[in-house]
């Protein structure tokens, strides 16, 4: 993982389109999208009415700032984006999300992504692994000092998406089986039980899982079960965690710590099968939120808190699972054999502790190293001034269950105090410097165990000698010659060090660029030299500088053992700023003896420059060197370390100083009357104080942007070794009250070593020149006859050769000259035979040039004046003036001037933020000092020029007799004016020629083209900024806020502003995007300052078309990028205005135009009321918000609805988004209406005819034919204006799209003024005609007769069953009503029957 800052970020989603969201079959949902990052959430607008299937197109930036980040809260912070369904104000459902880790997205280029498919998913077990719709986004998060990507740019040629699901989205889904054994040597949380209920939890991608609660037995915890859950890949997060928890019946359960996996290592098998894992957390006993960290995040962890047995398999299975199971019973028996102490392996451990320094306080402590459950600890024998002599070893061989190098714990080193572990530092024993034989001596620097908060600052932590050696199984075995060896460390039962006594001078030479300290942007610096033998060594205090010199020498007691250099203490330089009452610590330089090149008795030291730490990062170094004695040197007899007489020359310093620009008032007061004052003596060595005094500018009116038009020259020795030069300080003060007031404004620094390497370099790159256009002049020969052309024909080859060259040297030459027509292309234009309309061609790239203007159809584009065209102009995706192989260096010097401080905050101030060295911090630009700036030596000036002079002199007469040798050559006539060019551009009459310009004003008009802005940093709460334009030069300001464009941050301005300035003078020109507010004052979103007087002395005047530039915009209480504008500029002479092009930039405007759609018919609808029938209607729109509908066919019983409604859409041309939405419903009225399907139409092409060619379009068969070749969504019977579209929906029982029929349409687009000449009315009202709407057939028409109206109700099916209903009831009841009389009937037969028989009887 790369290195991340600390600062302020900002996190800048870009919702483009979602597509094939998962919808309930026969429904429709309401998606936004959801942007979280920690408590902070941001949303999108609602989208309406959406069925399944479609492609909902959001375009909408939402934008999170993230203040104050620590780099460890960077690593650990994630991105969660969810798709909702919002079906009301307070009930939401999530229909998919997906989770990035910020940093996954920080250490892509450019920290992006863009026009990016992603898929989305579901934290719940049984729909993770599915995939629940898709969404395409631009991603980016911008750090501290980052330059922000834009977002919302052109896709590439051939990468525009359809609806078929685009080939990057397709995601593979891997099925992990994460089997969690066992654990050993977990931490007694229960202190009255000494024991520990211990679980573990799986956090990975929004998952929860954990083990069952078993107790700690014997050091030994048995779960033996599996984590299954799918893995998404690519995966956007790059850990996994595994915490571990204590289980409390009383009290909430207690985090102790937790383990990382990493997600890639697991997704391509590289973990061992089987093996152990080391739970990580914080000291045991402690609380608070550094502590929490601790625990929840293993690499800020200071304690090994056990290990853990983990088996991980990873297999790629589309249908994954998500459960807790019991791990197998073979697991479980390799979870037993992992347990045997039979099958350890051996280990030996070689550790000694000889010393620490710089410790926290002058007191006794102790040193423990742990390794896993292995200690060793030593205590103090012998202490002194923060130091603490322990000289004690050990050796160990022990048994490890680990099986491999990556399974080792981290060894952690303690500084104890007591039973607290103040101090610690993470070893990893698989490195080589632990692994080596004949290891040397380790100085180990410390850092304050935050958990435990006795030791608050870094530098207090100590650093601990110690040499450590690890030996693994595989280690060679130790020879016995070797073992013998004199300088075989591990030897002897103790360390064997010859420690004896020698003296070390210390030179201390000078400091730059040291962190302010104080309010106004300075340092009262001092540096401490520590010493282990005594008190700590102060040098003097060097007020008010950033860049202190001292030139002392300072003697310290050293010992160590001169055999091994590693065992000499570090040479540990504080560098402190002096208050009245207390001191600031600004960082220190840790120095090994070994590091640097030690001047031995009194012989030469030489100087190096060592970077100055604090925190997480550098600032400032010292210049030292230190000589070695044996004995105590006479320090009369110690040579100075202040350069000789011979080693300094005199330096000729000229400064001409344009002015200052751009500066912000300490107080409430404005700034009046502002001047520099040059600290010259801060330049001078000890020795040479009073021989210079300071130099101050007169105060001058100007206010903010004061020009100050003055040369300041001075000579000062320096050095011969541009090293050892320092900085000039330098500080700004306004002039108030007639002087009585006097504020500071701001500090800043000169660097004359870079000004003189500069110029050095700029000499010797223009003697080059020189020297290659010598060699291209003797390259040109007399022309030869062709007859010898022909015979010499491998000389011609070789001169060819030659001309190669000396095109490539005329190329370099003329580089200040460079062609930018190229920076502005004409549109081009045929007439399409088929189609009648002018077609453009011949379209540069749309990511290398922007689109300015319009051509309108009535102008004769032959003879239209170039500005007045459509062009392409080039665009750089910069600030211009970073672009110095187009507009050259600028002449002058602009140092930034600070006020505030990064060190000495103890608490935030207003304006504070955290800088890159995790530092409170206050300071700030307060504005720009301009200047040129030469520093020359006066002999080695003359010999430069002496050399030129000589050069161009030869040059003149070779040229000048070539041009009489050879009057008719080309390259000859070439010579003359390329030859005058290099004479104008030598160097030192560069300076001079601007040095006269500038000395005079001149009045120039400003004319500045503003085209967008982008990516513009929210303001309004729960909405897009409401964006205007300020620009601002000098006095003039001119606001575009009656302008303001609502909800956008991607405005589009295409204005153009005239300013009037002077050259040089109050030149800056400012950019500024508000945020305008109804009621409240209105906000600043972002500025950009644009330096004129860079440009107007500079290679950019003589462009003749200037490329469009993307300006980063900045807020002044944030690092963190705004936003972007685009624009361009032009400057000219005031009185050449007229001469000027004044280019028409806007774009053609937007036009009304009117889209009538006629739904005339359905067919092959489905039916979905258990009737048999649908009650269809049509829902169509362009803007979701803008929806009509059709009216309602009732009783549809075979698919085909008969509609004939019109549909009259007014349309705004352009739209970014082009997509005709055709849905088909079922109306209910008890329930809501069920979705049956839509389709989806992109019209682009034809509104994009009807606007560019200002005309009607009629989308018929023909049309469709010359368009829309190759669509398969359209299809046209024998009716040329009429086209069925295809439905697709939802099956309800399968769950796949499907096509659920069609829908018959006709549609055309008109002018506004064509529609008002010709209105029609929405669905069959008048006016209508062309074409006339009849009333739709096959509606439900009343009748009297029951089996009529029955028939029109219900389908046949349902009223085929109806139809058997009845005659079923009907047979039932005529059933019912025979069935008595014939029981009655049969009774009565049988009964007659009976009585002859009985009468026959009585009559016998």
């Amino acid at each position: 993982m790369g290195k991340v800052k600390a600062g302020d970020y900002m996190v800048h989603l870009f919702v483009e389109q979602a597509l094939k969201l998962r919808v309930p079959a026969e429904d429709t949902i309401d998606p936004m999208v959801e942007l979280t990052i920690g408590p902070t959430s941001k949303y999108t607008r609602t989208q309406e009415g959406i069925g399944a299937g479609a492609r909902i197109n959001f375009s909408e930036h939402l934008f999170i700032e993230l203040k104050g980040m620590t780099s460890e809260k960077v690593r650990n912070t994630q991105i969660q984006i969810k798709v909702k369904d919002k079906k009301s104000l307070f009930r939401t459902s999530t229909l998919g999300e997906a989770i990035f880790d910020l940093t996954h997205i920080y250490f892509k280029e450019e920290h992006c992504m863009r026009h990016t498919w992603i898929a989305l998913t579901k934290s719940t077990p049984e729909d993770f692994a599915k995939r629940h719709g898709f969404l395409k986004i631009g991603l980016c998060v911008i750090g501290p000092d980052d330059e922000g990507a834009e977002l919302d740019t052109p896709e590439p040629e051939g990468q525009e998406d359809t609806l078929i699901v685009p080939p990057q989205i397709v995601i593979k889904y891997k099925q992990v089986k994460l089997r969690i054994l066992r654990a050993r040597n977990l931490p007694k949380m229960d202190s009255f039980m000494g024991t520990c209920d211990a679980y573990m939890k799986l956090d990975f991608m929004n998952m929860k899982m954990q083990t069952k609660v078993i107790k700690m037995d014997n050091k030994l915890v048995i779960w033996n079960q599996s984590f299954w859950f799918p893995m998404r890949i690519p995966c956007a997060s790059e850990k996994l965690y595994l915490r571990a928890y204590d289980w409390d019946r009383a009290t909430s359960d207690e985090l102790f710590g937790s383990i990382a996996l990493d997600v890639t290592k697991i997704a391509k098998g590289k973990y061992p099968n089987t093996f152990w894992a080391h739970i990580y957390g914080a000291p045991q006993g402690y609380s608070g939120n550094v502590t929490a960290k601790m625990n929840n995040f293993p690499a800020m962890a200071s304690h090994w808190k056990g290990r853990v047995l983990l088996q991980i398999e990873a297999e790629t299975n589309e249908e994954s699972k998500m459960e807790v199971k019991g791990a197998e019973e073979e697991y479980c028996t390799i979870g037993k054999q992992w347990d045997d102490e039979t099958l350890f392996q051996q280990y030996s451990i070689y550790f000694d502790i000889i010393q620490g320094v710089a410790l926290p306080d002058d007191c006794d402590y102790s040193v423990v190293l742990s390794f896993g459950d292995i200690e060793f600890k030593a205590d103090c024998l012998k202490r002194g001034n923060r130091y603490n002599l322990f000289k004690k070893r050990f050796k160990k061989d022990v048994k490890l269950p680990y099986k491999s190098m990556e399974e080792l714990p981290w060894a952690f080193l303690y500084l104890m105090d007591g039973s607290d572990p103040v101090c610690y530092a993470k070893l990893d024993l698989r490195e080589q410097r632990f692994r080596e034989d004949f290891s040397s001596f380790q100085w180990i620097e410390l850092v304050p165990n935050r958990s435990v908060s006795k030791v608050d600052k870094d530098y207090k932590a100590g650093i601990l000698q110690i040499r450590l050696q690890f030996k693994t199984p595989d280690h060679p075995e130790m020879a016995m010659e070797d073992v013998a060896r004199p300088d075989y460390p591990w030897k002897y039962d103790k360390p064997k060090l010859k420690f004896e006594q020698y003296h070390l001078l210390v030179n201390i030479y000078q400091c730059k660029d040291l962190p302010p300290a104080d309010n106004d942007g300075a340092t009262d610096g001092f540096i401490k030299i520590y010493n282990i033998y005594g008190d700590d060594i102060k040098t003097k205090v060097a007020e008010d500088t950033l860049n202190p010199i001292f030139y002392e020498q300072h003697l310290l007691t050293f010992v160590f053992d001169m055999e091994d250099e590693e065992s000499a203490p570090p040479i540990i330089l504080e560098v402190w700023d002096k208050d009245l009452l207390t001191s600031d610590f600004l960082g220190r330089a840790v120095v090994k003896i070994s590091n640097v090149e030690l001047g031995v008795n009194y012989g030469h030291a030489k100087p190096s420059w060592q970077k100055i730490k604090i925190g997480e990062g550098y600032e400032g170094e010292i210049l030292v060197s230190f000589n070695l004695f044996e004995s105590k040197p006479d320090l009369g007899q110690i040579l100075s370390i202040e350069p000789r007489d011979d080693e300094i020359k005199d330096f000729q310093i000229e400064m001409n100083i344009l002015g200052l620009r751009g500066l912000k008032p300490s107080g409430l007061l404005p700034i009046r009357k502002p001047y520099c004052k040059f600290n010259l003596k801060s330049l001078l060595l000890p020795s040479q104080q009073g021989k210079l005094e300071n130099i101050k500018t007169e105060p001058v009116p100007g206010g903010k942007n004061a020009t100050i038009n003055t040369v300041v020259k001075f000579t000062i020795k320096l050095p011969i070794n541009m090293t050892m030069w320092p900085n000039l300080q330098s500080m700004v003060f306004d002039n108030l009250f007639l002087g009585f007031s006097q504020p500071v404004i701001g500090t800043f620094v000169l660097h004359l070593a870079k000004y003189r390497r500069t110029i050095l370099e700029q000499r010797k790159a223009y003697i080059e020149k020189l020297k290659k256009f010598e060699e291209q002049v003797h390259a040109i020969k007399e022309e030869e006859s062709e007859e010898e052309e022909d015979i010499e024909g491998e000389e011609e080859e070789e001169d060819e050769e030659e001309k190669e060259e000396i095109e490539k040297m005329k190329k370099e030459q003329e580089e200040d000259d460079a062609d930018t027509s190229g920076f502005v292309k004409l549109a081009k234009y045929v007439m399409d035979p088929k189609l009648k309309i002018r077609k453009e061609v011949d379209i540069p790239d749309l990511t290398k040039f922007s689109e300015v203007g319009y051509d309108p159809l009535d102008v004769d584009l032959d003879s239209c004046p170039i500005h007045k065209r459509k062009h392409y102009r080039l665009i750089i995706n910069d600030e211009l003036e970073h672009q110095t192989h187009l507009v050259g260096i600028s002449p002058f010097q602009n140092v930034p001037i600070y006020r505030g401080q990064t060190r000495g905050l103890s608490k935030p101030s207003f304006g504070s933020k955290i800088d890159s060295t995790g530092q409170k911090s206050s300071k700030k630009n307060v504005g720009e000092f301009k200047c040129m700036i030469q520093v020359n030596q006066k002999e080695a000036l003359k010999k430069y020029q002496a050399d030129v002079a000589k050069r161009l002199h030869n040059l003149e007469n070779i040229v000048v007799q070539k041009e009489k040798d050879m009057p008719d050559n080309t390259e000859v006539k070439e010579l003359r004016t390329n030859f005058e060019k290099l004479k104008w551009h030598e160097v030192e009459k560069s300076y001079e020629r601007i040095s006269k310009v500038v000395i005079r004003q001149e009045k120039v008009m400003v004319r500045v083209y503003v085209i967008e802005a982008t990516g513009l940093m929210a303001r309004d709460e729960g909405s897009e900024s409401d964006p205007y334009l300020i620009v601002k030069m000098g006095k003039q300001k001119i606001s575009e806020r009656e302008n303001h464009q609502y909800n956008n941050s991607n405005p589009k301005f295409y204005k153009l502003f005239d300013l009037e300035g002077h050259m040089p003078g109050n030149s800056n020109l400012v950019i500024e995007l508000m945020d305008w507010d109804k009621h409240f004052g209105d906000d600043l979103i972002g500025r950009t300052s644009i330096s004129l007087e860079d440009r107007w002395f500079s290679r950019w005047r003589k462009m003749e078309n200037k490329p469009i530039e993307v300006r980063s915009l900045y807020h002044p209480n944030s690092s963190v990028e705004q936003g972007k504008v685009k624009l361009w500029i032009d400057i000219v002479a005031l009185d050449e205005r007229d001469q000027c092009r004044k280019w028409e930039i806007a774009p053609q405007p937007p036009a009304e135009y009117e889209m009538r759609l006629i739904v005339w018919n359905t067919k092959n609808i489905p039916t979905l009321d258990i009737e048999g029938t649908s009650d269809i209607f049509i829902r169509c729109y362009l803007d979701n918000n803008h929806a009509q509908e059709t009216d309602t066919h009732y009783r549809c019983q075979t698919g085909a609805g008969s509609f004939n409604w019109r549909m009259v859409f007014p349309v705004k041309l352009p739209r970014k988004y082009n997509d005709l939405v055709i849905q088909v419903y079922d109306k209910d009225i008890l329930s809501g209406d069920d979705f049956i399907g839509q389709a989806t139409l992109d019209i682009t092409k034809l509104l994009k005819d009807a606007f560019q060619n200002l005309r009607n379009v009629k989308w018929n068969k023909k049309y469709h034919g010359l368009m829309f070749e190759g669509s398969d969504m359209v299809e046209f019977s024998d009716e040329e204006d009429k086209f069925w579209v295809k439905i697709f929906g939802k099956d309800p029982e399968s769950g796949e799209m499907k096509e659920q029929g069609s829908v018959q349409l006709s549609c055309e687009i008109l002018k506004k003024d064509a529609a008002e000449r010709n209105p029609v009315g929405k669905g069959r009202e008048e006016p209508n005609h062309d074409p006339h709407l009849p009333a739709p057939l096959g509606r439900i028409q009343f009748s009297l007769n029951p089996f009529t109206m029955i028939a029109q109700l219900v389908g046949p099916e349902f009223r085929t069953k109806m139809y058997l209903i009845c005659c079923m009831v009907y047979i039932i009841i005529i059933i019912a009503a025979v069935i008595p009389f014939m029981v009655s009937t049969a009774w009565t037969n049988i009964v007659f029957a009976f009585i002859p028989f009985v009468q026959e009887e009585v009559n016998i």
